[in-house]
């Protein structure tokens, strides 16, 4: 039979493997959308390229002082929150807010805000390759 340690030690490394396509290097909208081939790096190493149609969405339908905006924006979830994940960027959670993609009365609290899984998965149907999960 395993022991804690043993369990502990293959959960962590089995939930690096989950993660391995997750990026690394966020980058501002603003120099995504002047890139033929919009890109970064994933955490594996490996190349993570954005949906340029969504960029150039994006970048519409955000006002110019939010264009900094670091993608793609990050929603973290955990085995043990079944149908929650969380934000926990200020820039990425106004910026949601002013797409309309948050319910009206989110708010941050204690530096997250909160969400079923199920409105997360319809954000990345909508925003292909500019919304990851994070998964801990």
């Amino acid at each position: 039979m395993l022991n804690e340690s043993a369990m502990e030690k293959w959960f962590k490394f089995e939930m690096t493997k989950v993660n391995t396509g997750i990026v690394v290097k966020k980058r501002p909208l603003k120099e995504l959308v002047m890139e033929e081939k919009p890109k970064t790096e994933a955490k594996d190493g490996s190349v993570y390229y954005f949906n340029e149609k969504a960029l150039q969405e994006l970048r519409d339908a955000l006002p110019n002082d939010k264009h900094s905006l670091r993608l793609p924006i990050s929603f973290y979830t955990t085995l043990d929150l079944s149908g929650k994940a969380y934000i926990a960027d200020k820039p990425s959670f106004q910026a949601l807010k002013l797409l309309g993609e948050l319910p009206e009365k989110s708010e941050l609290v204690d530096g997250r805000c909160w969400l079923g899984k199920v409105l997360v998965l319809d954000m990345i149907k909508r925003w292909p390759t500019l919304i990851q999960f994070v998964r801990y």
